[in-house]
Formats: structure tokens, sequence, C-alpha cells
């Protein structure tokens, strides 16, 4: 009688080309997931902060405004704002910005003129509408 403990080599191959064959398939999947997290947290922050420097703009009476960068954004509450907070963009996002890349805000809340921001998210490419008068902005997709 023999004694059959083990696997056998086939058996190994078989399975571990397998975990393999998954492995191929799941990797992209999760980059991909972890670059649209990204791109949502981004998107939360910049609302966020643009709420922020609106209701900054309320209560100090002064003109608020956002700077947009190629790399990062710029906060500025008021004028004599010696630490602005700046947010860098997710590697993977581009703004692309005209001459006029502020969104300043007048001491009633509205944006003091219109704007829009461009930017490619992983070849996609979506418009951040700041319209004249209004206290929102909305992103518009290409």
């Amino acid at each position: 009688m023999m004694n059959k403990n083990g696997f056998s080599l086939i058996e190994l191959l078989v399975v571990l080309s397998m975990l393999s064959i998954i492995l191929f398939i799941a990797v992209p999947f999760s980059y991909s997931m972890i670059e649209r997290q990204q791109t949502q947290q981004f998107l939360n922050l910049l609302e966020s902060d643009v709420f922020f420097v609106q209701n900054q703009s309320f209560a100090t009476y002064e003109t608020a405004r956002l700077i947009f960068r190629d790399d990062h954004y710029i906060v500025f509450v008021n004028l004599n704002d010696e630490q602005p907070k700046i947010r860098y963009y997710p590697k993977h996002i581009q703004v692309n910005h005209d001459k006029n890349n502020r969104i300043t805000f007048s001491n009633n809340g509205y944006y003091s003129s219109p704007n829009t921001i461009s930017m490619s998210v992983s070849g996609k490419k979506y418009n951040l509408i700041f319209p004249l008068g209004k206290g929102r902005y909305y992103i518009e997709k290409q």
C-alpha cells in the first residue's frame, strides 16, 4: 500500500497558474478603483474649499479667492493671509486654466467674475463652471 499525503507537481502548477491569472486580472482593476476614489476625494475637497472660501467672504467682508496653478490650487481667506492652504492635484488629474485662474468671491458670497476651469481625469474632460452671480458652481462632463 502506497501512502499519498502530498500533491503532485502538476496539481501545484495548475493551482499556481490559476492564481496568477486571477491576480493578473484583479491588480489593474484595483488600480482603477484607487484612481476613481482619489478623483472623488479631490472633487469633494475642492467643493469643500469653495464653500469654505465663500463662507469666509461672508464672515470677514473681504475678498476671498481660490487660485489655480499647474499642479496645485491655493485657498486665500483674506488679503493678509500669511498661511494659505495649498492643495496638490492627484497625479492623474491635469487642470487646464487660462490666464484667468482665479475664483473670487465678493462679500455677499457671489462670484466676482465668471470663470471656467477645465480638467482632464484619465482621458475624460470636465469643466468646473463658476457662473456670474450664482452662489454655486457645477461640474460638466464633455
